[in-house]
């Protein structure tokens, strides 16, 4: 340990800290970018749910909600 502390110079506890901030900042950046582009993709499925609603006969509607596993 004495060898690393003083190839790094001696700042090891400043440089932990700096990797630690700079991991949370990269993991809360990933699950933002993650979250948004999840939120976008189920947004932009309303539209096709909503036209297979719409275009599906309802027997077949009616079957679908029956064989649905609980």
């Amino acid at each position: 340990m004495a060898e690393l502390t003083e190839l790094l110079g001696g700042d090891l506890d400043e440089l932990v800290r700096s990797l630690t901030i700079t991991v949370y900042v990269a993991v809360i950046a990933l699950t933002d970018v993650f979250q948004g582009l999840n939120a976008r993709y189920y947004f932009r499925r309303i539209a096709t749910i909503e036209q297979y609603l719409s275009e599906t006969p309802d027997w077949v509607l009616k079957l679908q909600k029956s064989a649905r596993v609980s």
